[in-house]
Parts: C-alpha cells; structure tokens; sequence
C-alpha cells in the first residue's frame, strides 16, 4: 500500500469513528483529524514527502547537546 492510499484509509478511519460518536466535541475532533489525513493524501500524490513524514524526520528528542560539564 502506498503512503497516498495508507493517508486515506487513516482519513476513512477517523470518518467512521466520528460518524459513531455522540459527542459533539469528539465527533468534531474525529473529523479534524480526518482532514489533517486527506491533506497528507493529497500532498503524497503531488510529491515524495508530506508534511507529516517532514515532521516526523525532524521531530527530534528535543534534548540538548551531549557535551559534558563537570
């Protein structure tokens, strides 16, 4: 499964999740993920690398340098 096609399962997923909700403010949380999917779907059809996969590579640990100061 391509990365498009892998986007738009998880964008599908979180539609259904929303359409099973009651609450108004998960429903709506569901559905804003679900778009967040459908545009990573849509950039991994026009380029190599979507937003998503940028952040993950420079996500990081957020730790400062090693260097030791004893």
């Amino acid at each position: 499964m391509g990365k498009r096609a892998e986007y738009l399962s998880q964008a599908d997923e979180c539609q259904q999740m929303a359409e099973r909700s009651n609450a108004p403010d998960i429903k709506e949380r569901w559905l804003s993920l679900a778009a967040k999917w459908l545009a990573f779907a849509e950039q991994a059809s026009g380029n190599g690398v979507t937003e998503f996969e940028a952040m993950l590579r420079n996500k990081g640990t957020g730790q400062q340098g090693t260097e030791a100061s004893n």
